[in-house]
Formats: structure tokens, C-alpha cells, sequence
């Protein structure tokens, strides 16, 4: 049973797709724009789930993008190479989280595998790295307040996501000789 080992096989880096800068806020925003022309980004729900229960269980939906200029913290996203997490800016102390039903939430970081997740360049895609399902706007529907879920990987629109970062100088050296 190779996934109740110290360092099971979903653990093992690809380092030519590890392509997210750990330790800066960045946005997962969508490939394509709404009808209006609008560019949507993952969006935590800032109201727990429950509530007014208090679980620290948010939702994660589909809502149209600050943008870096008027930052929203619920869409702002800290990359973690070293358990490859991904907590939200604006509920401090928690992480993207696949629920057993495929619904995208955020909880409390608990280093379970259902945290863990790995983006492509490549592919554009974001993929839990345990189940290998990538993040997928419902029914391809570019719309705010669509939800997120996971699917087996695909090419469909829904799944691509651009990584924006809120800063310019977000770790790599842009200086390239010619």
C-alpha cells in the first residue's frame, strides 16, 4: 500500500511542472472571460459554510477578478513547494481542500492528501495531487458565483486557470540576455 508510506508516489515532485513561485500571493484566474468581458479568478466564499455554525469550512466559487489594483484577499492564493499546499490570503490558516463529493473548499491546513495539489504550465491545469482531478468551473459556465468542483483531467475551458501574480517581482529573474 504505497499511499500509507512516509513518502508515497502522489509525494514525488515533477520539477518541470512545478511552475508556481512559493511564498507570493497570486490568483488562479480563469481562461476565459465572462459575457461581459470580465476576468474571473478562484474566489473563497468569506462566509463559513454552516454558518452561523463556525466550522472553518468555506466554498470556493467562481467571481469576477480585482485584479491587482483593487487586490481582493479572498482570491489571493500562497503557494507551498515544500507540502504543496495553496492557503488563501483572506481566511488566514486555510487551504484549498477536494472534498470526497468533488466540491472545492478551503479548510484548516491539516496535511491531508486531499490538500495537496500541483499546477502545469503546460496544461494550465491545477490537479489534486492525490486523486490526479483538476479544479473545474461547473458546466464550463463563466459566471460569477459558479461552483468549483474536481473532474478527471480534460482540455475543456473550465479547467484552465492563468496564474497572475499581485506583485511584478514575485521571486524569478526576469532579466534574460539576448
Amino acid at each position: 500500500m504505497s499511499e500509507c508510506s512516509i513518502n508515497p508516489d502522489y509525494f514525488e515532485k515533477e520539477p518541470e511542472l512545478e511552475t508556481l513561485t512559493a511564498g507570493f500571493p497570486l490568483y488562479f484566474v480563469s481562461d476565459k472571460e465572462d459575457v461581459d468581458g470580465n476576468k474571473m479568478a478562484l474566489t473563497v466564499i468569506g462566509n463559513d459554510l454552516y454558518a452561523p455554525r463556525v466550522t472553518g469550512i468555506h466554498n470556493v466559487k467562481l467571481d469576477k477578478w480585482g485584479g491587482t489594483e483593487h487586490p481582493n484577499l479572498n482570491q489571493q492564493w500562497i503557494w507551498n513547494d515544500q507540502d504543496n499546499s495553496l492557503t488563501n490570503v483572506g481566511i488566514p490558516g486555510s487551504a484549498l481542500f477536494e472534498g470526497f463529493n468533488r466540491n472545492l473548499i478551503v479548510y484548516k491546513w491539516r496535511g491531508l492528501h486531499n490538500q495537496r495539489f500541483k499546477y502545469n504550465l503546460g496544461t494550465e491545469r491545477l490537479e489534486n495531487r492525490y486523486s490526479g482531478r483538476a479544479l473545474d468551473i461547473a458546466n464550463d459556465k463563466i459566471i460569477a458565483g459558479q461552483n468549483i468542483f474536481t473532474n478527471e483531467p480534460d482540455q475543456t475551458q473550465g479547467q484552465k486557470w492563468k496564474i497572475q501574480y499581485q506583485s511584478k517581482e514575485h521571486g524569478h529573474d526576469h532579466h534574460h540576455e539576448e
